[in-house]
């Protein structure tokens, strides 16, 4: 913790510790507070306030570093640990839950893994943008000859109108019923036609929202168990400028009676 040379001045060996700990506490807490302001769904609103008071605590604590602020930093830090293992044992479910459900859909706020991704996606162009037209024109042929009743023609051209639910009645082809009721050339009234295409269809979109589902509740889960071992680290972090605050810089009032 300190020097070994009889005059040196005493030195702390883990003195980048503090300078880590508030740039990283100030630039969460100024980051998480814009979110605060900008967020719109309210589940995503309280945690954002709970992480602005987590970067606010621990930036308090190691910007006085005394050993008072640092221990209450400390339990508050602790507290968090807890909370977000216990958020890992059900947020996983909910978010699951909700995605699966077709709650979390193209109406509501994009969650921040989605924002991010957008970055990363090609830019569309010229000839992405004819590609999508005949492949929705050619799924709208295939869909026609099987399902030639004048609601479901409509109704499959809302349905394309959005990208949501394009994603699904462009894999209405591939669905092994479609093929077999098209290998077998059946002829049905419209009531049967319509029921059909809804089961088809309905089918399709459960199973689709049931992959988007699963990998949301893996993704939160994993987001979980790396803040949890982030907190932990920021822990371990102040755990040390603690004992040193504590060892090397004794309050004031233990020297008061001297």
């Amino acid at each position: 913790m300190g020097s070994s040379k009889p005059n040196a001045k005493p030195s702390f060996r883990r003195a980048y510790i503090r300078p880590i700990l508030l740039i990283y506490s100030l630039l969460g807490t100024v980051g998480t507070s814009y979110a605060v302001f900008t967020e719109k769904q309210s589940f995503i609103w309280v945690n954002n306030m709970a992480t602005v008071a987590l970067h606010a605590s621990i930036f308090t604590g190691v910007a006085l570093n005394s050993e008072k602020s640092l221990r209450y930093a400390k339990k508050i830090v602790k507290f968090f640990i807890f909370l977000y293992i216990l958020c890992f044992l059900f947020f996983p479910v909910v978010v699951s839950s909700y995605r699966a459900s077709g709650l979390m859909t193209v109406g509501y706020p994009k969650m921040l893994i989605e924002s991010v991704g957008c970055f990363f996606q090609k830019p569309r162009t010229a000839d992405q943008a004819e590609f999508d037209r005949q492949l929705d024109i050619h799924t709208k042929d295939q869909i026609f000859k099987v399902f030639n009743d004048s609601i479901i023609k409509e109704r499959v051209e809302v349905l394309f109108q959005d990208p949501e639910n394009r994603r699904f009645v462009l894999k209405v082809p591939n669905n092994e019923n479609f093929k077999m009721i098209a290998n077998a050339n059946f002829r049905m009234n419209d009531f049967t036609n319509r029921l059909v295409f809804d089961n088809i269809f309905q089918k399709i979109k459960n199973h689709e929202m049931y992959k988007a589902g699963l990998l949301s509740g893996f993704g939160i889960e994993l987001a979980c168990f790396l803040t949890i071992i982030l907190i932990y680290m920021q822990y371990e972090m102040i755990s040390h400028l603690w004992v040193h605050s504590a060892v090397a810089n004794p309050m004031v009032e233990q020297y008061l009676h001297f």
